[in-house]
Order: C-alpha cells, then structure tokens, then sequence
C-alpha cells in the first residue's frame, strides 16, 4: 500500500546524455543504480533507465559529482539502471569514489590514484586497471578482480567470493564472512586474508613477502607457489604439505578450525 501511494504511476524509460567536461577526479552516489567505468573515445556519460533515477552531475575544478536523490522510492522491480562514465586513453585519475546502494560496479582499462568501489547489494568487479590505493566492497556480491594492479587497500565481501586472476596485490587485506576465496596466476606482496566461513584457493600465484591466512569454517588450499617454509594450524582437520620447499621463497601461515590446510 505504501509503494502504491508515493510511487509514480507513469515513469518511463529514459536515454540521457550528459554534458561531460575532461575531469582527473570521479565521485559518484547513487541509491538504485549500477555504474561502469570504462575507456572510450572521449569523455562522456550516458544513464539507461527510469526517468526518475536520472542523476544529477555536478562539475568543479576538474571534479565530476554523480548524486541521485536520497528519497527515491521505487515500486518497479527487476529493472536496472546502468550510468556508463568512458574516458579516453591515457587519461589518469586521481581519484575514483562509486557508492551505490543497490547495482554493479566495474572498472575496465582505467587507471587511478585512489580507487573506492562500494555496494550494499551487487557486484564490484576491476579489469586491466590500475590503483596505488584500493578500495573494493560490496555486503552481498562477488569482488573480482582480473589483470589488475591494486594495492594499500582491501577487498571485502559479507556474502558473496573474493577472485583474483592475472594481476598483482600489493599491501592487500582479503576479508570474506560467507564465501570463498580464488587466487590464480596473482602476485602477492604483502597483506593477508581473513575467512569465516569459506574455502581459500590459492594457484600459481608468486609471493614477495611472508603471508598469512586465518579461516574459521573451510579449507585452505594452495597449490604450486614459492614457499620455503609453511606454518599450518587446525583444530578439527589435517594439515597436509606435498610440496617441495623453495629455497628462495617466503613463509607462508595458515589456519583453520573446521577444515584442513593442504599444500602441493
């Protein structure tokens, strides 16, 4: 009943282009919205959705604010809208900052400074980007990360996997409560990851420093990394070591309490 007396019965589809000035520094807040952050041929922004949920964009001093009303009330379901930013090549940002309530947020060929990705409900996922400092979160949705260089931050999902493939971590804190967590083909310097109640695997991945991994409930797996020494703990498992040791490689820690800890 509420939904019915405050929604607007005729809210149609809308195409907006917006007026886009060159801009180093990208903010975005958004109630029901997914955003995609890409390279183009120019910079330039485009909304697909209801005309109600258009943002509005602001610009200063090379500053682009992106901001939906905080009031929005929708009645409509299973209907997304999408704000797509590109900028052209070589174009490097000083800082990203994308919160959404409820939508998707993805990088692709973008490089930053400061990237600080954030969503209530959808997936954050990053490809071929770049980030000195990164920021990735999302409370129900998977956090993905491919052919990337992220470092100083964190990736964090409440619900949902944390996946990394191709790219480098660097001083990167992995937090996962219901999940799991994927690591391929990644470089690792620095950080550690924290599970609650997931699987860790880690493959072909390449340490620069010691790493730590701390579980609760699930399995630790790793496989065909440069470990010199491995410190395995569990309460309620088997602490399994099937590799040979790398003389060059680092010190690799984990723990668990219901699950195992196993290395080949």
């Amino acid at each position: 009943m509420f939904f019915k007396l405050f929604a607007k019965k005729d809210d149609d589809v809308a195409y907006h282009t917006f007026d886009l000035k060159a801009f180093s520094s990208l903010s975005i807040k958004l109630m029901q919205c997914s955003v995609v952050v890409e390279l183009g041929a120019d910079f330039k922004a485009t909304f697909l959705g209801k005309d109600s949920l258009v943002p509005h964009l602001m610009q200063k001093d090379r500053n682009a604010f992106f901001k939906q009303k905080n009031h929005i009330i929708q009645s409509f379901q299973n209907s997304e809208q999408v704000l797509t930013i590109t900028l052209p090549s070589q174009q490097m940002l000083t800082s990203i900052d994308i919160q959404t309530n409820e939508g998707n947020i993805e990088l692709v060929d973008i490089d930053s400074q400061r990237v600080f990705l954030k969503s209530s409900q959808g997936r954050v996922r990053v490809r071929r980007s770049q980030a000195s400092e990164a920021l990735l979160e999302t409370s129900d949705g998977n956090v993905t990360v491919r052919n990337s260089k992220l470092g100083d931050g964190k990736l964090s999902t409440y619900n949902g996997e944390i996946k990394a493939s191709g790219s480098t971590l660097s001083n990167m804190h992995l937090s996962v409560a219901n999940g799991n967590v994927s690591l391929t083909d990644d470089r690792i310097a620095g950080g550690d990851i924290n599970l609650k109640c997931g699987n860790l695997t880690i493959d072909h991945a390449h340490f620069d420093s010691d790493y730590t991994v701390k579980n609760i409930e699930g399995t630790n797996t790793v496989w065909s990394v440069n470990v010199k020494k491995a410190q395995l703990h569990t309460i309620n498992g088997q602490n399994v070591i099937e590799n040979d040791p790398d003389p060059s490689g680092y010190v690799l820690t984990m723990s668990t309490v219901d699950g195992d800890n196993v290395i080949q």
